[in-house]
C-alpha cells in the first residue's frame, strides 16, 4: 500500500514514479538462496518454510523461473492479513462441529434400552 500526503489540491494524476522493470528470478539456477536473495532485496519477508515451498513449486513442479512479478504477489497474497479466511473457514468448522453433536445428543434419551442399541457400552 502506498500513502501520500497532499499538502495543496491535485493538479493532476500522473505520478511521478520510476518504476523497474521485472526480472526473472533464477531458481532453477540458484534454488532457495536466489528467492532468499529478492526477499531481502524486495522486502518480501519469505521465511524458511516459503523459501522451500516456493523453490519446490517452481523448480520441481512447475519446471520455470519465477519473476519479481510473482514473487512479490505470492508475498502479498501469503501475508498475515491475507488469511483471515483460513481462520474464519476454521473457526466456522469448529462452531458447526460442536453445534451438530449438541443437537445430535440432545434428542438421545440416555436412559432408554434403545440408546444401548446405538452406542453398546
Amino acid at each position: 500500500m502506498t500513502e501520500q500526503r497532499y499538502t495543496e489540491p491535485i493538479a493532476s494524476y500522473k505520478l511521478d514514479v520510476n518504476s523497474k522493470p521485472w526480472k526473472e528470478i533464477e531458481v532453477l539456477e540458484r534454488g532457495t538462496a536466489a528467492l532468499a536473495e529478492v526477499s531481502q532485496e524486495m522486502g518480501l519477508a519469505y521465511d524458511e518454510q516459503d523459501l522451500e515451498y516456493y523453490t519446490t513449486l517452481f523448480r520441481d513442479v512447475l519446471k520455470r523461473n519465477p519473476t519479481s512479478v510473482e514473487c512479490f504477489d505470492l508475498a502479498q497474497s501469503n501475508s498475515e492479513h491475507s488469511r483471515h479466511w483460513f481462520f474464519k473457514v476454521f473457526t466456522h468448522f469448529i462452531i458447526s462441529f460442536h453445534l451438530f453433536f449438541h443437537v445430535f445428543f440432545s434428542c438421545l434419551n440416555f436412559d432408554s434400552p434403545r440408546f444401548l442399541v446405538l452406542f453398546p457400552m
